[in-house]
């Protein structure tokens, strides 16, 4: 789902010259919750370190 969400926000990161890259840790991480609600954190978080 990150990995989702910071590409989908790659564009906008670009258009500030920041290159917005995923690393992953190897392994699957599972968080349990509310996935929409997740979603929307995670990509408050990337956003706001965008601006």
């Amino acid at each position: 789902m990150i990995k989702d969400v910071a590409m989908e926000l790659a564009p906008p990161a670009l258009k500030r010259n920041i290159d917005l890259t995923w690393e992953g840790i190897g392994h699957a991480l599972m968080i349990e919750g509310n996935t929409p609600m997740l979603r929307e954190m995670f990509s408050k978080l990337i956003d706001n370190a965008i601006r």
